[in-house]
């Protein structure tokens, strides 16, 4: 998931500056170093982090896994 907040050209991240602590946490931390560039590039990837697309389709925009409990049959998917 980290290699996807690489790859997004417009955010100009290195792989230093992500970090992956097991699969539910991602660390991100801003490449400039001086206090007013630090301000700069945490409200860029705070309006930017929410648009990386992980894995899948650029226009969908909620995905729902449908299953029933008692297994009897396949789970669906509703792709929005």
């Amino acid at each position: 998931m980290h290699l996807s907040i690489i790859e997004t050209a417009k955010l100009k991240l290195k792989d230093k500056h992500v970090e992956s602590d097991g699969v539910d946490v991602i660390y991100v931390y801003p490449p400039n170093e001086d206090k007013q560039g630090m301000f700069f590039s945490l409200q860029t990837l705070r309006k930017m982090l929410p648009h990386v697309i992980v894995k899948g389709i650029p226009t969908v925009s909620r995905a729902v896994i449908n299953s029933l409990d008692d297994g009897t049959c396949a789970p669906t998917v509703c792709v929005r």
